[in-house]
């Protein structure tokens, strides 16, 4: 299966995984990170997946018995993440009839989408995607990426954003239409060294005469 990469907006949504061992922790984790409110639904849970829920009370339930057909309703997501090809059959048919997007552990082709091997460090993030044929592989990739970044890449990600606003919004670039701006951007974005002065730019003033003297 060829998938089409998207991320997706998941704050305030309702996803439902069914399942209580390690890959159901696992996605709720990540699940909770975007902001999402997870139900998850197995006769018993994990040390971690209880762990995850006492720190987030508020963003998951965990109900103690065996998936129920219904229990998807008002779903933005399902998982089907058990030992039984039965209960994420079941999980996978309820999404497909009620027009919910599914990901199931063993069965990745009646899946409606698949999750990447994925990283983040705060606004950046990743995934590499093997299309199955190997998660190590995809995983190894992901490490190799993470090590090719800058240590600072944070305050780099946050100056360049700030960088992006004011060529937009202050006055004293006004002058300057979008392919301009578009290039002045991808100017800074490729030089190590002129990133390195960025961030170390602190507070928008800072920013504005760093531009002034790059024009």
């Amino acid at each position: 299966m060829k998938g089409y990469p998207v991320q997706l907006n998941v704050s305030g949504k309702r996803a439902v995984i069914a399942g209580g061992g390690t890959v159901a922790a696992r996605k709720a984790r990540d699940l909770v990170k975007c902001g999402a409110y997870v139900t998850v639904i197995s006769p018993e849970f994990s040390d971690e997946l209880k762990k995850i829920h006492d720190e987030n009370r508020d963003s998951i339930t965990l109900l103690e018995r065996e998936y129920m057909e219904g229990d998807l309703e008002s779903s933005f997501l399902a998982f089907g993440a058990t030992d039984s090809s039965e209960v994420n059959e079941a999980v996978r048919a309820e999404a497909e009839k009620k027009g919910i997007l599914s990901n199931i552990a063993d069965n990745p082709d009646g899946s409606l989408f698949i999750v990447n091997s994925s990283k983040s460090i705060g606004d950046l993030s990743w995934s590499i995607s093997t299309n199955g044929k190997s998660p190590a592989m995809a995983a190894r990739l992901n490490r190799e990426f993470q090590k090719n970044l800058p240590v600072n890449i944070e305050a780099v990600l946050d100056r360049l954003g700030l960088c992006r606003e004011i060529l937009k919004s202050e006055s004293e670039f006004s002058d300057l239409d979008s392919e301009r701006r578009g290039e002045i951007l991808r100017k800074l974005a490729e030089s190590d060294e002129m990133l390195e002065i960025l961030a170390a730019r602190h507070g928008r003033q800072e920013i504005v005469s760093f531009l002034k003297k790059l024009l």
